[in-house]
């Protein structure tokens, strides 16, 4: 630039500013070199970690190398353990049980009877008996199990016993007492005999069946229409039987007819007959049902 001197570092030592002694100084530092930063958008694990994520902590124990550990297999073996210990035990206890019970005492000499000779060469076992030594030194036997069998049906039978006495007097007291009708009875083995029946049974009997026929019909009756009645069994026949009869006349007359019709009377007749049949049919359709509704 004109009418300015020129700065620069070679003109520092003309400019008359003192230069440093022994020339500049020069400062080094040692910085390592940084690794190739992968970008984000180029990391792969991310994407892997969004189509295959980990799935808890043994998941990421065994991507790591690291086998996971089978629990469920270690409550199996030490249940099997404690049941194999808990046996031993059951198995010793046992054992001390029977140690600890004393050894039992032979029977005594006339308790128990042996295969001795008897009336017929063959004798039994007998049942343990019991009895009371006399002045001459001998037993008397005493089956228990007869005693308990007498005692137990004995304690049974009274109220029983009591039970069909009251019944029996309450039977005979009653007015139909003494009613035969046919049946079997107990007079002799394979013998038909009388049996009593009571009359308020039979007239019970009839009474309900004479309940549920008025039932019936109270019911049937519920379901015809006001003006409406239902045709008896036997009216219902007949017209059925007529029907029959109409139907055998039409049927004839159709037949009668010529094969081919030209007259135009002889269509009519014929068209007459057909509609004819036709309700004939019909009617038999309705009448041949179980209940018949008609007016009145």
């Amino acid at each position: 630039m004109r009418g300015r001197e020129e700065e620069s570092v070679y003109a520092l030592g003309s400019s008359g500013a003192p230069l440093m002694a022994g020339g500049p100084r020069i400062a080094q530092y040692r910085v390592a070199a940084a690794g190739q930063k992968v970008k984000m958008h180029v990391d792969s694990s991310q994407v892997s970690g969004c189509l295959n994520p980990v799935r808890g902590v043994r998941d990421a124990q065994a991507r790591a190398g690291i086998k996971p550990t089978d629990h469920a297999r270690q409550n199996l073996l030490a249940v099997k353990e404690r049941s194999r210990l808990n046996a031993l035990r059951r198995l010793s206890q046992d054992e001390q049980q029977q140690a600890d019970v004393p050894p039992r005492r032979p029977a005594p000499q006339g308790t128990v009877a042996g295969r001795s000779g008897g009336s017929g060469g063959s004798g039994g076992v007998q049942r343990e008996r019991s009895g009371s030594s006399g002045g001459g030194g001998g037993c008397v036997a005493r089956d228990f199990l007869e005693e308990n069998r007498v005692t137990a049906a004995a304690a049974r039978h009274p109220t029983k016993a009591v039970s069909k006495a009251e019944g029996a007097r309450s039977y005979t007291a009653k007015r139909e007492y003494g009613q035969v009708t046919g049946g079997r009875g107990g007079a002799g083995r394979g013998a038909a005999a009388p049996c009593l029946v009571p009359a308020y049974l039979v007239e019970r009997k009839l009474q309900m069946a004479e309940e549920r026929r008025a039932l019936e019909a109270a019911r049937e009756a519920a379901k015809v229409p006001p003006g409406m009645r239902i045709m008896p069994e036997e009216e219902r026949a007949e017209t059925l039987a007529l029907l029959e009869r109409n139907k055998a006349e039409v049927e004839g007359a159709l037949s009668a007819l010529p094969i081919v019709v030209e007259t135009l009377g002889t269509r009519r007749r014929k068209d007459d007959l057909e509609r004819r049949l036709a309700e004939i049919e019909e009617a038999r359709r309705v009448f041949s049902r179980k209940v018949v509704m008609v007016r009145l």
